[in-house]
């Protein structure tokens, strides 16, 4: 009998391979088959996404492919207008009575995956009203409008409950996706509450690991236990409720403790700093009354240079008024001379270059560059003479420069020939005597050099019996005597064999070699050798060997030396052909370069004429005529040569008087420039007439008045510098006039403030202080340096006092001890008041060491709480044990391949056993009193004393040589650890083929979810198995699965290449996928099969045939 509920069918809508389908489930068996790629795997990927529609939770099975291949978001199939997949689960809840679950797939990764629930009710907000079945289960279709456009959610909605009354509920982001699992659970569709993240994760597990993504292994402890066991919380509960109580005993103690040993470190503490304070006062009266004096000596120093500097600054300003005066009158009467010099200088310049301009100074030049064009043109003609009185015409010039340009290409050759490492040779050699004889020669040469060679090999190597086997070797063994006849017989056919050989072409065999010899009819110099209807002719060989068998081995070894010297010579020549070629190609031997060999003495003779150049030759053609002009124009040259020299000499002249009188203009300016500065509305104009004067005259006033000014200038720059030395005095003392003031005013402030901080700081007044002679800076420095000194240990010891206790702390900010800004005022006798109050600190420590006795009862308060928490860790334990035993049982139950036995072994930890939880019980009830039975009295004042820190220790008196912290000692499976191994009747382990370890793995699933899992009634929720990648599984192995699924109300899936059969009458589902031809991500519609050990339906007609016979039944 079916068990409800159960899935009925499972449909795809634009999903990649499968596009739009409905596979019908069988009770206990289906099948999915057909070859990789079509879509098998995806079938567990699509139920694994329903039950667990979390894209951080779901993981594909197939591996080995791109990991973007095998996202969510690849599930649809990749069409322009599909944006989205469905894929869901038709739950027959009881017989024809259905609801809906299923997930909508996006095809955009941010967009959300989101499961939904279909019914006939609308309510899906009261989790205690049950879901409202409905009779007829959807398929795809109902998921596509007409024009096949796949409905979106609020499409599919509104279609649902237009065609068929029903509601569509989906759930969006995680809070809501809680709400579709409780309804799940509630509503019997699944045997757990995936509300809870242990069990969800736990359930993701066994649906991967069915799906090959490994994320149980099987080999690992840890990995058994956490899929085995759910971590108990009401042990992290427990201990987290009593923690507090407990630490908070621990704290009581601790605090009491610590207020005894505080006060007694603060009367410490205080005392020392005391003294250290009194060092310090007594330090700071000594530096301040000496700085004080010292300072009041600065004062008065201060106060007299700044007086003096006064009367120096008043002194200077009267010199320098009085300079001032005379300095401007001088400087207008120089000025003035200046000015009437400038003018004279400026005549003087005019009137020297309208000379200047007579003597033809603009032409100069343009002669200069022409007498240069005309020598340069006649040197030319003098150099190209000899040419022309040679060859006569530009004809004949041109003729031979062309011959000449040629001889140089020959030269060129023959040198480049001459240099060849191979031209010895050469001249030795054919290629002298033609190029087209030679190359004939040597070709041919070369050919029988080398064919010549291998003829001689061949020979010496019949001769050193390489073959055997060969009639050769067998005549030379003979040692007969043989006519000449007969040896050419032996030569033609040297290496024929003797014995049948290999069928191979051109092998040769004569099984009678001595009749073989005698085959022939002698004619003239040659013999016929006759092979059987067909003769072929030979002549005689040149030179006998097996004439005389006496001499036969020596005469054999002689023409064997003597072929091996004619080889070496052979090789030699053949080489040396070889290479003189290779050299001769290279430079390009032909017969135009043998020709040039041939005439080497001509051309090796002729004389080169330098002078013949392309650029000469273009000159004497564009000059011939003058060639005849030639003395006529080195005259001219001469002439012109004369004529600049004339003006050359006048010029320089003029040149040199414009020198001298720039010499005095140009530093003249200058100076006016200069004392133009120092007037104020200076006069530029003069009463001279210099047009009216000669150059003579004007030259002769201009020296007269260059002394003049030089007189005049050196009285002015003496004024001026005794004016500027006495501004120079008065600015100094100027600018010193503030430094001195601020030298007076800070020696009178610093004063001030010593005195003040003198007076203020401690109880000296200093006008009552009776004068202490000298004070050195140095004195100051050493009383400064001991004042430092105490005031630094003084407020780095007073800082650490205060930073010892909460109250007196710098971030506490107590007024009375620091300012607004935290900076301390270190004053001792506050701090003290602070710190110790009103309350002596005699009689402190011993009441608070009579409370601390009576904290002593905390032990066994303690020990109340531990053996609770622990109590608890102790029956975790025990049912962890329990559930291994029954696992084993069941496995018992359930052998694979019919003879083994897959075990799950729990082997308690041999470092630290779940016994000392009972340990230290033991002690409990013994020893009543202490503070916590474990650590001694002194120990406990300290801040490691917390709760897990306690743990620790009492674990570790008993295992010491474990290490672990309070999570693991109260975890109850740090004690022990797991391993699986298959064994057979005996006990004889067996490592477990892959089918085996597949179908072992399958069991530990099976297992977990039908005996480990809590709170779970028979046939509460649908269960299912998903099989895949079954190569290695063999139809023993197989046909365990149909019976477990029976047993435990499962329904089975496979998903194989090729079907497995059945051993048994059982009946299942088979599903054929066929891929498709035309669209490689679309199957052709699958073929579906109801099938048993004997039958194979077509499943639409085995439905029909059902349907066919339950009308019957009802009717």
């Amino acid at each position: 009998m079916s068990s409800y509920p159960k899935i009925y069918s499972i449909s795809t809508v634009g999903v990649r391979q499968h596009e739009n389908s409905d596979y019908l489930l069988h009770d206990v068996r289906t099948d999915f088959t057909g070859n990789n790629g079509l879509g098998k795997s995806l079938i567990a990927d699509l139920l694994q996404l329903i039950f667990i529609p979390l894209r951080d939770e779901w993981k594909p099975g197939t591996e080995g492919l791109d990991k973007d291949d095998r996202k969510i978001e690849t599930i649809p199939l990749e069409r322009d207008w599909i944006s989205h997949a469905y894929c869901f689960l038709n739950i027959e809840k009881s017989k024809g009575k259905f609801v809906t679950i299923g997930v909508f797939i996006p095809r955009a990764s941010r967009v959300p995956v989101r499961p939904f629930i279909v019914q006939k009710g609308d309510d899906f907000e009261d989790k205690k009203i049950a879901l409202k079945p409905f009779e007829q289960p959807l398929n795809s279709e109902d998921f596509i409008a007409e024009n096949l456009h796949i409905y979106d959610l609020t499409e599919l909605k509104r279609n649902l409950k237009k065609k068929y009354d029903i509601y569509l509920k989906d759930f969006f982001q995680r809070e809501q996706v809680n709400e579709y699992f409780e309804l799940l659970f509630k509503n019997h569709i699944l045997p757990f509450d995936l509300t809870k993240e242990a069990n969800l994760k736990s359930f993701a597990k066994v649906l991967q690991s069915f799906a090959r993504a490994k994320t149980l292994k099987i080999t690992d402890s840890r990995s058994l236990q956490n899929f085995l066991f759910e971590d108990d919380e009401d042990i992290k509960t427990t201990f987290d409720h009593q923690k507090e109580t407990l630490n908070q005993h621990i704290r009581n103690f601790h605090r009491a403790d610590q207020e005894i040993k505080i006060w007694e470190r603060k009367q410490k503490l205080l005392e020392h700093l005391k003294g250290n304070h009194e060092t310090y006062v007594k330090a700071k009266e000594n530096y301040f009354s000496k700085n004080a004096h010292l300072l009041f000596k600065k004062k008065q120093e201060a106060t007299k240079a700044f007086e003096e500097n006064e009367k120096l600054k008043n002194r200077a300003f009267d010199e320098y008024n009085n300079a001032k005066g005379t300095y401007e009158a001088q400087c207008r009467e120089s000025y003035a001379k200046m000015i009437q010099q400038k003018e004279i200088c400026n005549e003087i310049r005019s009137k020297l270059e309208d000379e200047q301009t007579e003597a033809g100074k603009q032409n100069i030049e343009k002669l200069k560059l022409q007498l240069d064009k005309n020598k340069e043109f006649n040197k030319r003609l003098e150099n190209l003479y000899s040419v022309i009185e040679q060859f006569k015409t530009p004809d004949l010039i041109k003729s031979a420069f062309e011959n000449q340009e040629k001889v140089k290409q020959q030269k060129s050759k023959l040198n480049q020939l001459k240099t060849n490492s191979h031209y010895k040779t050469f001249e030795a050699s054919k290629w002298i005597e033609g190029y087209e004889s030679a190359y004939e020669y040597y070709n041919q040469r070369n050919l029988f050099l080398q064919e010549r060679i291998e003829t001689l090999k061949e020979i010496l190597t019949l001769y050193e019996g390489k073959n055997p086997d060969s009639i050769f070797h067998w005549a030379v063994k003979q040692k007969s005597a043989l006519t000449i006849e007969q040896e050419t017989v032996l030569m033609a056919f040297k290496e024929i064999y003797i014995k049948k050989i290999e069928a191979r072409k051109g092998n040769k065999f004569s099984l009678n070699p001595k009749a073989f010899l005698n085959s022939y009819e002698r004619d003239g110099n040659g013999i016929w050798i006759v092979l059987g209807e067909v003769s072929e002719y030979f002549e005689l060989v040149p030179k006998q060997l097996f004439n005389d068998k006496d001499k036969l081995e020596k005469a054999i070894e002689s023409d064997r030396e003597a072929i091996r010297n004619e080889i070496i010579v052979y090789e030699k020549e053949l080489s040396e052909n070889k290479e003189l070629n290779a050299g001769l190609i290279h430079i390009g031997l032909n017969q135009e370069l043998i020709d040039i060999y041939i005439n080497r003495s001509l051309i090796e003779e002729f004389k080169i004429v330098k002078l013949l150049t392309e650029e000469n030759i273009q000159f004497i053609e564009d000059n011939f005529d003058s060639f005849s002009k030639l003395k006529t124009l080195t005259e001219e040259a001469k002439e012109l040569d004369d004529k600049i020299t004339d003006i050359i000499k006048k010029t320089d002249r003029i040149e040199s008087s414009l020198k001298e009188n720039t010499k005095v203009l140009i530093p003249l300016l200058t100076d006016i420039n200069e004392l133009k500065s120092e007037l104020q509305q200076p006069i530029d104009k003069t009463d001279l007439n210099v047009k009216e004067i000669t150059k003579e005259q004007l030259v002769e006033m201009r020296d007269e008045r260059e002394k003049e000014i030089r007189v005049a200038e050196k009285i002015r720059q003496s004024t001026k510098k005794k004016r500027d030395d006495s501004l120079s005095a008065f600015n100094n003392a100027k600018s010193q006039t503030h430094s001195l003031k601020v030298a007076k005013e800070t020696s009178e402030s610093n004063f001030n403030i010593a005195k003040r901080n003198l007076e203020e700081q401690t109880d000296l007044q200093f006008d009552k202080l009776l004068t202490l002679g000298d004070i050195t800076e140095e004195t100051i420095y050493t009383f400064k340096e001991e004042f430092d000194s105490s005031e630094k240990m003084y407020q780095q010891e007073y800082m650490t006092v205060a930073a010892t206790f909460d109250e007196s702390k710098p971030e506490k900010k107590n007024p009375e001890l620091y300012d607004g800004n935290g900076i301390s005022y270190y004053s001792y006798q506050t701090l003290e008041n602070v710190l110790c109050g009103k309350i002596g600190l005699s009689g402190l420590t011993k009441e608070l060491n009579q409370l601390n006795t009576q904290l002593l009862t905390l032990g066994e308060l303690q020990l109340k709480i531990l053996t609770n928490v622990f109590g608890l860790v102790e029956k975790q334990y025990k049912t962890h044990e329990d559930t291994v035993r029954r696992l084993n049982f069941f496995f018992e139950k359930n052998k694979v391949s019919d003879a083994f036995q897959f075990k799950v072994e729990f082997e308690p930890r041999k470092d630290i056993n779940i016994d000392w939880i009972e340990k230290m019980k033991a002690r409990g009830r013994v020893h009543k009193e202490g503070a916590d039975l474990f650590t001694l009295p002194e120990d406990l004042p300290s801040n490691e004393n917390t709760p897990e820190n306690l743990i620790r220790n009492i674990a570790k008196k008993f295992y010491g040589s474990v290490n672990a912290d309070t999570s693991q000692l109260l975890n109850p499976k740090f004690y022990f650890s797991l391993k699986v191994r298959m064994e057979d009747e005996k006990g004889k382990k067996n490592t477990g083929s892959g089918g085996q370890a597949y179908t072992a793995l399958a069991l530990l699933c099976i297992g977990r979810l039908s005996i480990v899992q809590k709170h779970q009634e028979k046939n509460q929720g649908v269960k299912f198995i998903i099989i895949e990648e079954l190569s290695n599984i063999d139809d023993t192995n197989f046909n365990i699965f149909p019976d477990i699924a029976k047993q435990f109300g499962y329904q089975l899936l496979t998903m194989t290449p090729k079907p497995f059969g059945s051993y048994t009458n059982d009946e299942w589902y088979l599903h054929m996928l066929v891929k498709g031809k035309q669209d490689k991500d679309r199957n052709y519609t699958p073929m579906s099969f109801f099938k048993t050990k004997f039958r194979k339906v077509e499943l639409d007609k085995h439905i029909q045939e059902q349907n066919e016979v339950e009308g019957i039944k009802t009717t």
